[in-house]
């Protein structure tokens, strides 16, 4: 409820006094000393909020007699009328509490000290003895009650009527000040009505221009001289409007940063000389909190696919997106979320780590605002996506190492992965080591990302192929798709080995996915071409082999059309349903991926990428990179990959 709406919605009251009640301002008795009275210094005596309201408490007012008056409109007779105000008591709707968004300051402890979710972040903490400053967070949703002392109550206090303020006289010269004595009512208290002097009205003011500077019949209009200087004005005006705005900008546009967000601001721009634009917050989520937000980033919503990833075995036994959230909990402690863009962090994790990995989600924030990475993401390939996080992580990590939050930070330990359906697992991992890799440019790859992602792999966007033919039975369901080979190599590889699954999903030129509804359970049909004979020959064998090894709730099968392109159809095993499918295949993938862009980073120095590519394909490094230990952290995959890789070149001379 405004106070507007208490004002207008109050009824009228005519408790004004009679004007013949108002003492006038001559009888007032004059100041014995003037200069008793500060100028501009106003002093009320403090009411008690908790006195009942029959309880009148005196007011002490005292008005210093150079402050400007106040007069109020002047009859004919001269005598002053004095409006006097009244308030219609308040009326307070109990307030919705809202949830807090919390925030922690950077290096202090987490210090919880929470009243009804209430916590003062701007205390100010010392360093200690060792010469760290500590971290103080402030939490969302605490578990735990903490009361804080010295909190204001939320509860509004008693509204205490005001007593009637003594006539306070005025004979100095100039202003005159008189106060009326209006006693409270039941329905609120009255304010002391001071009465304003008008200044008598000034005469006008004629100006005379001098002869000399009188326009005459013979005078001459010069135009041209007349224009140069309205240029040059011009000129000037915009310059001291430029420089206005350059010295003049804390002013002109304030910063809104909070002061536990803003270090880790100022730490990013001055890295990456560039301003961010917009403010953000950083936001510490209790841990049940922060790792659902992470899983939102790091999984998606996939919900609506889990049949078709189900037919295409991506998606294994109970596999939810909250199992899949829970075992990615300690991927990382702090995340950049696109969604609203902020970046949120585990409020149980604090310490150099948690600040630096703080920092490089800011730095991946200010990428976004100056890019709009994020926009596009759900729009690209598989590889596109993974290729596009990469790159992003890798000037984030070049920011961070600039900054005064560098600091060293844990490897990532991706055991966990090979336990996640192949596709995040795969974005996940693939992201962090790619990012080892350098990725050579004039300009900043962020600017010209495209369907495929940034680079540096090579690979043409996806065509789309014949949509497949369904059965009579079969209903189409959503729209057609187009997967990149990344996406048909983890198909590919649930049921074959590294080498046969690769060189399928190589020899993918068009394919279109279309989902259908066959009598409750959803299929899948998918048409492929390769890009000539024995392209298509290769294709076919592995399309056979997978579907013969798929379990036979899948109802698998492949046909080759009259057009000669091949029909892949596979259906839901159902909910809970356990394949016997390969782990770990997202590593696999990475495995062949990293030994290309080694390739690419040696290729840097003259030679030919695509032969030295060639005869790395041809070798069995990328089935090695793959079988490497899941514990094997993205800095040791991208280091195995450039030796392998330059084992490989060394030896073809």
């Amino acid at each position: 409820m405004s106070w507007a709406s208490v004002v207008d919605d109050a009824p009228p009251v005519d408790i004004a006094p009679p004007v013949d009640d108002v003492a006038p301002i001559d009888d007032v008795a004059p100041i014995d000393d003037a200069s008793a009275i500060a100028p501009h210094a106003l002093s009320f005596a403090l009411v008690d909020a908790t006195a009942p309201l029959t309880e009148p408490v005196p007011l002490d007012l005292s008005i210093a007699a150079s402050l400007a008056p106040i007069v109020a409109s002047m009859p004919s007779d001269g005598d002053p009328i004095i409006e006097p105000i009244s308030f219609a008591p308040l009326v307070f709707d109990e307030p919705e509490p809202e949830p807090p968004i919390v925030r922690f300051a950077p290096l202090r402890p987490i210090v919880p000290a929470i009243a009804d979710h209430i916590v003062a972040d701007d205390e100010e903490t010392s360093a200690d003895a060792a010469g760290t400053v500590p971290m103080a967070y402030v939490q969302a949703e605490p578990a735990a009650v903490t009361v804080v002392d010295e909190v204001p109550s939320t509860e509004l206090p008693l509204i205490v009527e005001a007593t009637a303020v003594p006539e306070v006289p005025s004979d100095v010269d100039g202003d005159v000040v008189a106060v009326v004595d209006v006693a409270p009512i039941p329905s609120g208290p009255w304010l002391p009505q001071i009465a304003r002097v008008e200044a008598p009205a000034q005469q006008p003011v004629v100006y005379e221009m001098p002869f000399e500077h009188q326009p005459t019949a013979t005078r001459q209009r010069r135009s041209s001289r007349r224009g140069l200087k309205l240029v040059l004005t011009l000129v000037v005006l915009g310059g001291l409007v430029a420089a206005g705005i350059v010295f003049g900008r804390p002013y002109l546009f304030p910063d809104t940063w909070d002061a536990a967000t803003q270090p880790y601001a100022e730490a990013v721009e001055l890295a990456r000389g560039v301003e961010y634009t917009a403010p953000i917050a950083v936001v510490a989520e209790p841990t049940a909190d922060y790792t659902a937000r992470l899983g939102a980033v790091l999984v998606g919503d996939w919900a609506d696919e889990e049949p078709a990833l189900r037919a295409l075995g991506l998606l294994n036994g109970p596999t939810t997106e909250e199992s899949v959230t829970d075992l990615l909990a300690d991927w990382q402690d702090a995340t950049y979320s696109s969604a609203d863009g902020q970046v949120y962090t585990d409020l149980g994790v604090n310490g150099a780590h948690a600040e630096a990995e703080i920092t490089r989600e800011m730095a991946v924030a200010s990428l976004d605002q100056q890019f709009d990475w994020s926009r596009g993401q759900p729009d690209r390939t598989l590889d596109g996506q993974t290729l596009t996080l990469a790159e992003v992580q890798r000037q984030a990590a070049a920011v961070l190492a600039d900054s005064s939050f560098a600091t060293t930070l844990d490897p990532l330990l991706p055991g966990v992965l090979a336990f996640v359906p192949p596709v995040v697992g795969y974005k996940a991992l693939g992201a962090a080591t790619f990012a080892e890799f350098e990725n050579p440019g004039t300009q900043n790859l962020l600017a010209q990302i495209g369907p495929t992602g940034p680079g540096p792999l090579v690979g043409d966007a996806p065509v789309a192929a014949v949509e497949p033919t369904l059965d009579e039975t079969d209903t189409a369901v959503g729209t057609p798709r187009t997967l990149d080979r990344s996406f048909w190599f983890l198909v590919f590889a649930g049921f074959l080995d590294s080498r046969a699954a690769y060189d399928a999903s190589e020899s993918v030129v068009e394919n279109t996915l279309v989902t259908a509804d066959r009598a409750g359970t959803q299929c899948v049909y998918v048409s492929f071409s390769g890009g000539d004979v024995a392209q298509t020959a290769t294709l076919r064998g592995a399309l056979e082999a997978w579907s013969a090894s798929a379990p036979a709730e899948y109802a698998s099968s492949v046909t080759v059309r009259d057009d000669g392109s091949l029909q892949l159809v596979s259906c839901d095993p159902g909910v809970g349903f356990e394949t016997a499918n390969r782990l770990g295949v997202a590593r696999e993938l990475i495995g062949w991926r990293t030994a290309e862009l080694a390739t690419r980073e040696a290729a840097v120095d003259g030679t030919d990428a695509d032969a030295a590519w060639a005869l790395v394909e041809a070798s069995n490094v990328g089935v090695e990179l793959g079988a490497l230990p899941g514990d094997t952290s993205p800095a040791e995959s991208a280091a195995a990959a450039r030796t392998a890789v330059a084992t490989v070149l060394s030896s073809a001379g």
